[in-house]
């Protein structure tokens, strides 16, 4: 269970799980998934295992929302091995996860993203950016607004890059 704000890379950590154990990756969002949903993961993991000899990760998104009765649909197939769960949720645990389903979990807690992080991002998104570069207050200005969420910062920088570029700018001064 990964537990996390928003933006700190719950998803992609469950894809570069699936990726490391070349597993296939199925996300659902617990928002919109029912149990048809979980029916029709379990069995196109089914038919991946059977098939291909792979497992599969079931990557939940926002699992605290799922009821009782969907986190427990899960369970038999989190015990036999046929699905490797990661749930991504933004609320305790302990609180919103059910506890068969916890028993059988591991929590790693999140912490937004730090200054340095984000401008990891920046640097991997320069080549994406249409020539334009941000000064270090703008960059600054970017981080603070996107309090340490990365999506958010993406979000914003692809705005400013959007504004600069149709203005002709290639630097944006904060």
């Amino acid at each position: 269970i990964l537990w996390g704000p928003p933006g700190v890379g719950k998803t992609t950590l469950g894809r570069l799980a699936a990726s490391a154990t070349d597993s296939r990756f199925i996300a659902i969002s617990a928002v919109l998934a029912g149990m048809k949903d979980i029916r029709q993961a379990i069995d196109e993991a089914q038919a991946e295992l059977d098939s291909h000899g792979r497992s599969t990760v079931l990557f939940v998104d926002e699992i605290h929302r799922f009821n009782k009765g969907q986190q427990d649909a899960l369970l038999p197939h989190v015990e036999s091995g046929l699905l490797t769960l990661v749930g991504g949720t933004t609320e305790h645990p302990g609180l919103a996860v059910n506890s068969a389903l916890l028993s059988r979990a591991q929590v790693y807690p999140l912490e937004p993203l730090s200054g340095n992080e984000l401008n990891q991002l920046y640097e991997r998104a320069l080549p994406h950016l249409q020539g334009v570069t941000l000064d270090a207050d703008a960059l600054d200005l970017l981080k603070g607004f996107a309090d340490g969420d990365g999506r958010r910062f993406l979000n914003l920088l692809e705005q400013v890059t959007n504004a600069a570029s149709g203005a002709g700018k290639t630097v944006v001064d904060g």
